[in-house]
């Protein structure tokens, strides 16, 4: 998982599916599941204007395997994947709103207190960044989410104050990010033993797939080989 302060247009992007809106906060202005409209987005982002703070991105993504199993699939077996993911991250996106705080200032005083009701937006994209191969920009097949946390969260208080979830990205083992991880791939990895697939220790505490060979992925790994 990564975690960034962001800014970006998520709907603009040409391979995402509908973002979404997701979260307690959104909840109560019922925006919760509706489809991610721009002018309530900016709105969204705008709240952090004056900070420069705009909220958070995480981007969960499946190992490989997971998203070649999926590119090969048959449209029905497709859909049982995709499916997969999104509840993986709706597990992920209840222990973001769970594990989200603000700081609180009184008398001189600062605690860190849990956010009453978070706001975000999610988006469905199943291709990397492009990589220049030969003068041609080409794109992976990878399957990911972008979960945008949006900076305003209300406090316990019943006001809105700026969350700390960028902190997570400076600390030292990075315990929050891995557990953000281990939700995500945790639920993954249940829903595939599931529909009978065979999970096996991975890099990174991830898992791969038994039966798709280290051959396959590589081949639809431009960017990592390119990285080495």
């Amino acid at each position: 998982i990564l975690i960034s302060h962001t800014k970006h247009e998520y709907y603009t992007e040409g391979d995402n599916q509908e973002g979404y809106f997701a979260g307690k906060l959104c909840s109560w202005q019922k925006l919760s599941g509706k489809e991610v409209d721009k002018t309530t987005f900016e709105r969204f982002m705008s709240y952090g204007k004056k900070e420069g703070f705009y909220g958070v991105e995480i981007d969960p993504a499946p190992p490989k395997d997971f998203t070649v199993l999926m590119e090969r699939a048959n449209d029905t077996d497709r859909e049982k994947f995709l499916k997969m993911h999104k509840l993986a991250v709706q597990d992920l996106i209840k222990a973001i709103e769970e594990n989200t705080y603000y700081r609180k200032t009184e008398k001189g005083n600062t605690r860190y207190e849990l956010a009453k009701a978070v706001s975000m937006a999610h988006f469905t994209h199943f291709t990397s960044r492009g990589v220049e191969k030969n003068g041609v920009l080409t794109h992976d097949c990878q399957l990911h989410e972008h979960i945008v946390v949006f900076s305003r969260v209300v406090g316990k208080d019943g006001k809105y104050h700026s969350h700390t979830l960028l902190d997570a990205k400076y600390e030292k083992n990075h315990e929050t990010l891995n557990y953000f991880d281990q939700i995500y791939q945790h639920r993954l990895a249940k829903e595939l033993q599931k529909e009978g697939y065979v999970i096996e220790p991975g890099n990174r505490d991830s898992f791969t797939i038994k039966g798709v060979s280290k051959e396959v992925t590589e081949e639809f790994s431009t960017r990592r080989r390119k990285n080495y």
